[in-house]
């Protein structure tokens, strides 16, 4: 069974500082050994991923999404300044747009995907996606299935559907892993979810969702 992987491209230790109010220098170098040691992982299992890149970390290292392109990995939206906005604010339009323009300059290639920064979304979720539709953008893996204290939408359905727009059109959803435990629904993918947990665990969660026949 293929399963599906994916990488928010981003100077971590930056946008920590950001939210903290704190004005902390983008860490090129840091970034840049980080993605050799991932881009070996991926080149000596085989594998292919898909780098949620942010526009304004691409504008500052376009050779480094280049060469991750070049090695055949899909490049995609994280927005540009890592800000969620609400979906009928022009900020969010023109922050889609500008990242999706410049990541299409660096690749030479068309952007498909978006993922929005802290996996935040706006109570509007249609004008949302009518924005991410308008952007050119084929689908959309923000939403996580669960009741979270900062992010989640507990009543979306666990697994990838296709959404009709008011706009006349269709976005693709591919949500957050997910699954129940002790009677409730818990976060098994993401970086929140994996920063301390063990291999073993995550292996045990990809194994549960092969039974049942879904990709994680």
């Amino acid at each position: 069974m293929s399963h599906i992987l994916t990488v928010d491209f981003e100077d971590w230790h930056r946008l920590v500082g950001q939210s903290l109010g704190l004005r902390v220098r983008m860490r090129g170098s840091a970034v840049e050994a980080s993605v050799d040691v991932l881009l070996q992982l991926l080149d000596d299992t085989f594998t292919k991923a898909t780098f949620f890149v942010l526009g304004e970390l691409a504008e500052k290292l376009p050779h480094i999404v280049r060469r991750i392109s070049l090695c055949g990995h899909e490049i995609a939206s994280h927005g540009y300044r890592h800000y969620p906005a609400p979906a009928k604010s022009p900020d969010f339009a023109e922050d889609t747009r500008r990242s999706v323009a410049v990541l299409s300059q660096i690749t030479g290639k068309s952007v498909r995907g978006y993922r929005g920064p802290r996996f935040g979304l706006p109570e509007d979720l249609a004008a949302f996606f009518d924005t991410l539709a308008d952007a050119g953008l084929a689908y959309d893996a923000t939403v996580f299935p669960f009741a979270g204290r900062n992010y989640g939408v507990p009543w979306f359905p666990q697994t990838p559907v296709r959404l009709s727009l008011p706009s006349g059109g269709s976005m693709a959803e591919l949500p957050a892993a997910v699954l129940k435990s002790g009677g409730e629904v818990i976060p098994v993918a993401g970086g929140s979810s994996w920063y301390t947990t063990p291999p073993g665990h995550i292996l045990a969660w990809v194994r549960r969702f092969e039974d049942d026949g879904r990709p994680f």
